[in-house]
């Protein structure tokens, strides 16, 4: 009997340890996270957001320096609690010589297809070597506005 008394009374403890109500919300994850950012901004901070928070959510907190680049972050990525961001610098832009680039090089300057891009390597084919950078404006296609667009990026 006295085994039977025990019995019970051990079923009887670990029935009050479990909870009452199988729909009890089980808290799975911390109410915040905390993230650091740190590089082109105008100060490095700690960041206290919601769970589920992406990379762009600090954006809206944060003040960037001029020289930031956010065209390399992934803007979609969850965060994660004791997340370190670095916005990272602009790289400088080299420019792009009128005179040696190839049609691929040259499409990467706005507003310069590849149809524009050809027509800049039969000049040169066709004259020589641009002595002057305004001189693009001589290759048909190109005129004030889309050299004032490109100007800062080329060189000779």
């Amino acid at each position: 009997m006295f085994k039977s008394l025990l019995f019970l009374f051990t079923i009887w403890v670990i029935l009050l340890a479990i909870p009452l109500s199988p729909f009890e919300e089980i808290k799975l994850m911390e109410d915040e996270i905390t993230i650091y950012v740190k590089g082109e901004v105008q100060q490095e901070q700690y960041l206290t957001l919601a769970p589920h928070s992406q990379v762009k959510d600090i954006l809206e907190e944060i003040t960037l320096s001029e020289n930031a680049d956010t065209g390399s972050l992934d803007l979609n990525r969850y965060l994660i609690d004791n997340d370190t961001i670095t916005i990272p610098v602009k790289s400088e832009i080299l420019c792009v010589s009128i005179n040696s680039a190839t049609l691929d090089m040259l499409v990467t300057l706005p507003g310069i297809g590849e149809v524009t891009a050809q027509k800049i390597i039969d000049y040169r084919q066709l004259h020589g070597s641009f002595l002057e950078i305004s001189e693009i404006m001589e290759v048909k296609g190109i005129g004030q506005s889309k050299y004032e667009k490109i100007k800062e990026l080329i060189c000779l």
